[in-house]
């Protein structure tokens, strides 16, 4: 027989069903690269498998030129950091609309990527996002400037199974060594290597994949137009794969964060979108450039790349707010 549910009783269940529900906080889907807890000399890798292409974004701290001193920077907290706890906020793909630069905000470019990471202990792959500045995604770049340029020297039987891009179905997978060289948050130098033989994208990678989050059927439908799209600006772009959807939702996790106002009438957000801050203490590169620009490096490299990269200024903040993300909303 059903319960009759009282005003006492659904309060009850409303608290055990909140208590009981269970969201991944960010520090746990992100890649972690911070090398705070290791002493100087001490570094730390990570084997990656890259999942489709990027997305990218302006990240702006409260940072802001001192005028009339080059290059000298001062901190102003934003002006909603009273109302928002979060110690970034990501810019309008529109300027003409962000607010953050329009105040003067110092802005960075930031990419996020969906990755499987190798757990070596367990032999099994977890679904996570590789999120950093052009320190690392600048080598990726590179490597693939290098592979296509490789492929238009090639014939018509070698090209066939040519891999030129790191996120396709028989890509290989990338180390990631990060090596602290000093006390200070920007004195960490990465290496990033490409392995040489493939990782082929498994159907128990894909539903690993799957399991972190798969857009509905008119989602999808979107996404893929949108590839097309961007597709006939750039036809070095890999064909599409149906694994490339798949994953944590980067458009929702890094979207524009809106001004608040005390006298908003907006209805609470989770905290994916409302209160998440996406500031790590591994934070690299881009921190002083007010302009920002996508990856451009045209060096000619091999199958397997490494390169090293020290890191100019360290972004001051700890990641502090650690909220968990409703997917729910």
């Amino acid at each position: 027989m059903a319960r009759r549910v009282t005003p006492k009783t659904y309060k009850e269940q409303q608290t055990s069903q909140s208590s009981g529900r269970s969201y991944p906080k960010f520090s746990d889907i992100i890649v972690n690269l911070s090398v705070t807890n290791l002493e100087v000399g001490e570094d730390k890798s990570v084997r990656l498998r890259l999942v489709g292409l990027p997305i990218t974004y302006k990240e702006y701290n409260d940072k802001k030129w001192v005028p009339g001193q080059k290059g000298k920077t001062e901190r102003v907290p934003f002006p909603d950091a009273h109302l928002n706890k979060s110690l970034t906020r990501i810019g309008h793909d529109d300027e003409s609309q962000c607010p953050w630069k329009a105040e003067g905000y110092i802005a960075s470019a930031k990419y996020a990527q969906n990755v499987l990471e190798y757990d070596a202990e367990n032999k099994t792959w977890v679904p996570k996002i590789l999120n950093k500045g052009a320190s690392i995604f600048d080598k990726f770049q590179q490597w693939t400037d290098g592979r296509l340029e490789e492929y238009e020297d090639l014939d018509e039987d070698e090209a066939e199974d040519f891999i030129t891009h790191l996120g396709v179905r028989m890509s290989p997978c990338v180390r990631i060594k990060a090596l602290k060289k000093g006390e200070k948050a920007h004195e960490v130098e990465y290496t990033v290597t490409v392995e040489s033989k493939p990782t082929p994208m498994t159907d128990e990678m894909i539903e690993i994949l799957r399991s972190a989050g798969e857009p509905s059927a008119e989602q999808a439908a979107k996404i893929l137009a949108v590839y097309k799209q961007d597709q006939e600006d750039d036809p070095t772009m890999p064909e599409w794969e149906d694994f490339f959807a798949l994953g944590h939702d980067l458009d929702r996790i890094f979207k524009f964060t809106q001004k608040k106002d005390e006298d908003s009438s907006e209805p609470e957000k989770s905290t994916s979108e409302a209160s998440l801050d996406l500031s790590t203490d591994d934070n690299d590169d881009d921190d002083e450039e007010e302009e920002v620009a996508k990856p451009v490096a045209k060096a000619k490299t091999s199958a397997k790349t490494k390169a090293k990269v020290s890191e100019p200024e360290p972004n001051p903040f700890d990641d502090e707010d650690d909220d968990d993300l409703d997917w729910t909303k």
